[in-house]
């Protein structure tokens, strides 16, 4: 269902929800492949019919873009994220069969429309100079049904890099990061510098001349030198990477990083399997911030190597 401003939209409170066992015959949200636990909570029947999955970018979108006429002569931020491409794939009734990729793909081509719809409105209100634009992503692409499905048919979710969503392999979490700022970010420049996510904290407040407290965002980095220079420092050295459980972390400092579990995507499952199985802990360092393919110069090395070393 939808929340608007802290509400359920179309909810009556003479139909509430209702879950687990009380559920059952009172579910009313439509069903898709990987759609999970729709059976858990039922009733509302009115909120959920307003919800249907494949109108959902379409109705995310217009909302966005009516938000944005709205505020088009005051200061805004708008955060959006919408459900593409995260399962279940659900695309839009004018764009299915409109890939090659299957739903997975069709699902992406919406995306591609949502973002142009957004880029376009804020050209139509006469703030593209005004307006910093970032396109950016949590996690790499997940080998889930939708992601196998279209890796079958010829397409790569993370190019050439190795591993997917949940592993520590850079398939996991290098991500694209595309900026757009007339006037402050030159067209078509590209940067090798280190940076995540959690660096727009530092980086959202340097743009409006907001000074955080002390106690704030304190392993965020203001990157905004890198979006509209060249510097010749990194802005960060190192970066810690929790892809998925406490157990599967990875260090990446300056081009290389360090994955302290074994297994074909350095995840918390295959630490726990090498455990379970006897096998001595292997521990990874891959050289990254290079081409995708220098990802196949790895070596691994045993904990007892690593014991001995200073560094």
């Amino acid at each position: 269902m939808f929340v608007e401003n802290h509400h359920v939209v179309g909810f009556d409170p003479a139909d509430p929800f209702v879950f687990s066992a009380a559920a059952k015959g009172r579910i009313h949200a439509q069903a898709f492949p990987e759609k999970k636990n729709i059976q858990a909570v039922g009733g509302a029947r009115k909120a959920h019919e307003l919800y249907r999955d494949e109108q959902v970018g379409a109705k995310l979108t217009e909302k966005a873009v009516a938000w944005l006429r709205q505020s088009r002569d005051q200061p805004f931020f708008l955060y959006f994220a919408p459900g593409n491409i995260h399962h279940p794939f659900t695309p839009h009734p004018r764009f299915q069969g409109t890939s090659e990729c299957g739903r997975y793909g069709d699902f992406i081509h919406e995306l591609d429309w949502i973002v142009g719809e957004v880029l376009r409105t804020v050209d139509e209100i006469g703030q593209r100079e005004n307006t910093l634009v970032i396109f950016t992503s949590d996690n790499g692409g997940m080998l889930n049904e939708g992601g196998r499905d279209a890796w079958t048919a010829g397409h790569r979710l993370n190019g050439e890099l190795l591993g997917f969503k949940f592993g520590a392999w850079e398939g996991g979490h290098r991500v694209p990061f595309i900026a757009r700022w007339p006037g402050q970010i030159p067209a078509g420049t590209t940067s090798g510098q280190l940076i995540a996510n959690v660096d727009l904290l530092r980086t959202m407040a340097a743009v409006v001349e907001v000074e955080l407290p002390s106690d704030s965002g304190q392993d965020s980095r203001n990157i905004l030198p890198v979006l509209t220079g060249d510097p010749e420092k990194p802005m960060r050295e190192e970066v810690v990477l929790a892809p998925h459980q406490r157990a599967n972390l990875a260090l990446r400092s300056g081009p290389w990083v360090y994955i302290g579990a074994q297994g074909r995507v350095g995840s918390a499952m295959d630490w726990e399997r090498s455990r379970s199985q006897g096998n001595s802990t292997a521990i990874s360092i891959r050289r990254g911030n290079c081409e995708p393919t220098c990802l196949e110069n790895s070596f691994t090395i045993s904990n007892r190597i690593l014991s001995n070393s200073t560094t």
